[in-house]
């Protein structure tokens, strides 16, 4: 199974854990004391105190700030619950803000729709790696007196015009290194910040309040210090030395693997830029996303997830609108844009260990999906016809051109109405096969048929034939030029397959004429016996072209 994250561990993290074991040091020490310093040079910021979790680096974020009771703090609805579970571990009421539908990042303009003089805090999230609109953010929670705290989760590694998330204007701003993150310490977290205060009420909330944290006491006395002092209620949140091990080497990889997420969300998009029905993710001209996460919206979400499965690939949902949880229905939120979005989101395999191989069968898999679904369309059209999916109503009138032309087929027996209506139960229930009634567009008349078969979506071919004009008045007048155009348009251009053949009765000048016109070209020859009769017949093909 292709799986939608998954972590990137070398020998050299395992080296390094190794070494914590060795150390007899396996807490919060010198490692984590360390890791900080580097992660907080690495973004930009003064000051860097690690947790163990992006969902602990929100909550103390929130308490360093003393939000609690009869305050509100606003963020988006679609994030993972953690952004609004926090707030209610302070005390507070989340207000859930709308998206934009694009980057399905928090809508600045919701954002001050339901700012009120209960809001302390706003925590835009930057969705999937994609940075917020942080200067209208900040401008608006300066203007108003409001403190913002960015959630960063997926967003390690990410810039924004140019300056990396986390050395922004924002007085907090929270990571996760969870096991699937860009960086991660299998579990973990990080705040940082450029204030010294919340810097140093931050050191003593991660560890239950406590002045001195182990290793402190250790580092600058000759002796064990033990006393400390309790002045406040903290939390058991830090980080210890085995993740941060783990997190100095991710932190020293974390360029190379999200460049190489960068290189498979390009031959994403670059592969599905086409399909009709798949909308790919956009990236702002002023940011550089991390790409934690590579979604598209399409459609048949639920379907195409079924289908992704039984192809060995697990593909996810990011996310189910928070505020439509039952825990969160009570605040009676208004969030049209995600309520709509969340139903078509569907996230793709993206990650710095995604073989080529892998990549290319997701994109192969998504194609072949996508050209089920468009041969499931009742029409195509051409210039002069359009050609109308078959249906049973149409067998007869089909069975009777069939015979009337039967010695332009392989088999010239006559079919009966029996066999006819077992060979259409047959065609049904087909994947790589679909034929066409062809009707003028002027009167509405059925004139022939013409079928598209052998679809084989791997190797990108297909068959093109069974074409009869069975209204003879509507014979030599092009109208079969216009169809196969109009099939070839649909094999090439929708679904993207890159060679059509067909085979025909050397004897059969009419259609070796017509096949020739519409541009295929003979690649050999071959005989038949049909009855008595020694018979020639030419292989033609066409390469994908523009129709």
């Amino acid at each position: 199974m292709i799986q939608v994250f998954k972590p990137s561990i070398g020998k050299k993290e395992i080296k390094a854990v190794s070494e914590v074991l060795k150390s007899g040091w396996l807490g919060l020490g010198p490692r984590t004391a360390e890791f900080e310093k580097r992660f907080a040079r690495f973004v930009g910021s003064k000051y860097a105190v690690g947790v163990n979790s992006g969902t602990a680096a929100l909550h103390l974020a929130l308490s360093v700030l003393d939000i609690g009771r009869s305050d509100e703090v606003i963020v988006p609805t679609i994030s993972f619950v953690s952004t609004a579970h926090v707030v209610l571990y302070n005390g507070a009421r989340p207000i859930f803000a709308d998206v934009y539908e694009d980057t399905l990042c928090i809508d600045v303009n919701d954002i001050k729709k339901k700012i009120t003089r209960k809001t302390k805090a706003i925590i835009p999230v930057h969705c999937y790696g994609h940075p917020c609109e942080m200067d209208q953010i900040l401008a608006l929670a300066k203007k108003k007196g409001r403190y913002v705290i960015e959630d960063a989760a997926h967003a390690c590694g990410a810039r924004y015009k140019g300056k990396r998330i986390g050395s922004l204007a924002s007085d907090l701003t929270c990571f996760s290194f969870h096991a699937v993150k860009n960086l991660t310490c299998g579990e973990g977290g990080m705040i940082t910040t450029n204030n010294k205060v919340f810097y140093e009420k931050l050191l003593r909330l991660r560890w239950l309040g406590i002045s001195k944290d182990t290793w402190s006491r250790t580092e600058t006395a000759k002796t064990y210090a033990w006393q400390y002092w309790v002045n406040e209620l903290g939390f058991k949140a830090h980080l210890n030395d085995i993740a941060s091990a783990i997190g100095m080497v991710q932190l020293e990889r974390l360029e190379a693997m999200n460049s190489k997420r960068r290189e498979i969300v390009k031959r994403y998009n670059r592969a599905f830029k086409d399909l009709r029905d798949i909308v790919t993710p956009v990236q702002k001209k002023y940011v550089q996303s991390s790409w934690h996460i590579y979604h598209v919206k399409v459609p048949d979400r639920d379907k195409l997830i079924g289908f992704l499965k039984t192809r060995g690939i697990a593909p996810g949902v990011h996310y189910y609108p928070i505020h439509m949880q039952p825990l969160y229905k009570r605040y009676k939120a208004k969030c049209p844009v995600a309520e709509k979005v969340w139903q078509n989101i569907l996230s793709l395999p993206v990650y710095p260990d995604l073989k080529a191989t892998q990549a290319t069968k997701v994109i192969k898999t998504l194609k072949e999906f996508c050209a089920q679904t468009l041969l499931k369309e009742d029409y195509l059209f051409g210039l002069r016809i359009k050609l109308k999916k078959l249906e049973s109503c149409d067998l007869e009138r089909v069975r009777k051109w069939r015979n009337q032309n039967r010695h332009n087929f392989f088999t010239d027996k006559i079919i009966t109405p029996d066999q006819q209506q077992a060979w259409f139960n047959t065609y049904i229930k087909k994947q790589n096969e679909k034929m066409y009634i062809i009707i003028t567009k002027a009167r509405e008349i059925p004139i022939g048929v013409i079928s598209i078969y052998d679809i084989d979506f791997k190797k990108n071919i297909a068959r093109i034939g069974r074409i009869i004009i069975g209204n003879k008045r509507y014979r030599g007048r092009g109208l079969a030029v216009d169809a196969v155009k109009a099939v070839l348009k649909f094999a090439f251009n929708m679904l993207k397959l890159k060679k059509i053949s067909l085979e025909v009765f050397a004897t059969n000048s009419r259609a070796c004429r017509l096949y020739r016109r519409c541009g295929f070209r003979q690649e050999s020859r071959r005989f038949i016996i049909r009855g008595d009769r020694r018979r020639e017949v030419i292989l033609m093909s066409i390469s994908r072209i523009k129709i």
